[in-house]
């Protein structure tokens, strides 16, 4: 009888599973399909949530069992990321539930600073940072040297317009610094400048046909990554793709053409 390679392996995982699944391990697997079913309130659901992972906000749904998230996934009824997902998602649980998270204020209390120095921080309240904070900016105040207050941010929220824009300029101080200057608001000057569009955008790779890519990763940087990564595969069956970018990408690996 003639074997073909596919046929073998084939046939090689049917009796592997025929002897996996023999006498000896029914009753074990049946058990632990019984302990895996568990109880009705031991059941886990799908609750609707977002990625905060960059400015995207991927729509997401988050597996919650007894008011712990286990597992994340795209919301299959979003019209923006259509259900999928890029790895910041995922990495959001273990961000939750990493034991070093900092969940407190925490106050420097070793005025020395350096690269060998121990900072020795250590936990206070929210009432004593907050006294703190409104304490040294009054001080600044007080001595004309308000424009040497800093407010740095990381992702913001709907409260930046008070804390990022307004609280600052009330202080005195010109220094309202976002990280999003080497993100996303500097992102926008490429089709600011070509497009005359200032804004977030989300382009139709699906249906275009040419697609030239100048300094940009679509696939695993900025914005998006999750509906990029779910389409490229339509993507580089109806369109020829060109990456110009000194360094091979994730994009310009999967490009038709790589110009460095």
């Amino acid at each position: 009888m003639k074997l073909s390679r596919r046929s073998f392996v084939k046939a090689s995982a049917t009796t592997g599973a025929a002897v996996f699944l023999g006498p000896g391990l029914s009753l074990e697997l049946k058990a632990l399909a019984t302990a895996s079913a568990g109880s009705g309130k031991d059941q886990g659901q799908w609750l609707p949530g977002t990625c905060q992972g960059c400015t995207s906000w991927c729509a997401t749904q988050v597996y919650v069992v007894n008011g712990r998230a286990i597992k994340i996934r795209g919301n299959p009824h979003s019209k923006v990321n259509g259900g999928a997902g890029c790895p910041r998602s995922h990495l959001a649980i273990q961000q939750v539930y990493d034991p070093d998270r900092i969940k407190v204020p925490m106050k420097r209390t070793n005025p020395k600073k350096g690269r060998n120095e121990d900072p020795r921080f250590v936990p206070i309240t929210w009432d004593e940072a907050l006294d703190t904070i409104a304490d040294k900016i009054l001080e600044l105040r007080n001595n004309n040297e308000s424009h040497t207050y800093m407010l740095m941010r990381g992702r913001y929220t709907y409260m930046r317009d008070i804390l990022y824009d307004r609280m600052t300029k009330i202080i005195g101080s010109p220094n309202n610094i976002s990280h999003s200057s080497i993100c996303a608001e500097a992102e926008k000057f490429g089709p600011y400048y070509t497009e005359g569009l200032w804004d977030y955008r989300q382009y139709d790779v699906e249906n275009a046909r040419y697609i030239l890519i100048w300094g940009a990763d679509p696939l695993s940087a900025n914005r998006q990554v999750s509906y990029y990564s779910k389409a490229w595969g339509t993507v580089i069956d109806g369109a020829q793709v060109a990456v110009v970018e000194p360094r091979l990408s994730a994009t310009g690996a999967k490009a038709d053409v790589w110009l460095p």
